[in-house]
């Protein structure tokens, strides 16, 4: 599922059957992470856009993600993030990660 150039609240209750989701010069303003609907994900992208409350990408959709893909992101109303710690500080849910690409 590609998103791009859009305004993202995520919120999502029903189940969907995405396994790769790539979001592209967007805005995010909340990204409630451990989301339901989101649980098949195994691929996440998110490149030149701007995040606030970035909870999805250090608490991932599931612990069956596989890849994450965050480059070129401004994330804004956090005072410090710091992938590399929430990464060793949520290894259960990070188990299954192969592949991680971070700028910012």
């Amino acid at each position: 599922m590609l998103v791009k150039d859009s305004f993202v609240k995520f919120w999502i209750k029903e189940e969907m059957e995405i396994e790769q989701l790539i979001i592209s010069r967007s805005t995010i303003v909340y990204g409630k992470g451990n989301v339901p609907g989101l649980a098949r994900c195994r691929g996440f992208t998110v490149r030149e856009s701007h995040i606030k409350n970035p909870e999805f990408v250090f608490k991932p959709f599931s612990n069956q993600i596989r890849e994450m893909h965050l480059t070129g992101n401004d994330f804004y109303g956090v005072m410090s993030f710091n992938i590399v710690y929430h990464i060793g500080h949520h290894l259960d849910k990070f188990a299954t990660l192969s592949v991680l690409e971070f700028e910012g």
